[in-house]
């Protein structure tokens, strides 16, 4: 039966998961995590301290970016850090309290430095750019 896991999650844990659901050992290091403790209904915590980058690129609006992610965003529960490039403009929130992410908060608060060198540490390695085309100093 389906299950909702009320958890922050990612396509990145559906390998894990198949993998330690069909009992197949992993040989080597994969990124995600097996949600399957909480599938079956242990309510044990097994997704931890994580940050969940995602990346966007809009067709349309203001900034449309058909071929190259333009929006990133990294979570780590309850903060979300969205970084627009097009713009240079960050927007830094706390999901639990604003899940509809209207009211940004001050980057002292939460996670924010560790969320910002995440993203860039991911915008960097997955599209190699010169740290000048993306990096803001904030």
């Amino acid at each position: 039966l389906p299950k909702i896991i009320n958890d922050y999650c990612s396509t990145l844990d559906l390998m894990p998961t198949i993998l330690d659901y069909l009992k197949i050992e992993k040989n080597n290091p994969v990124d995600g995590i097996s949600l399957l403790q909480k599938i079956v209904g242990d309510d044990r915590k097994v997704i931890e301290d994580r940050f969940l980058i995602s990346e966007t690129g809009g067709v349309t609006g203001p900034f449309p970016s058909p071929y190259r992610p333009n929006v990133y965003s990294c979570i780590n529960y309850p903060w979300k850090l969205i970084y627009y490039t097009k713009t240079g403009k960050f927007e830094y929130f706390n999901i639990n309290d604003d899940p509809n992410e209207l009211n940004p908060l001050s980057y002292k608060k939460g996670t924010f430095k560790e969320c910002y060198n995440k993203m860039m540490e991911y915008i960097f390695s997955n599209y190699r750019m010169e740290s000048s085309e993306y990096y803001h100093r904030i």
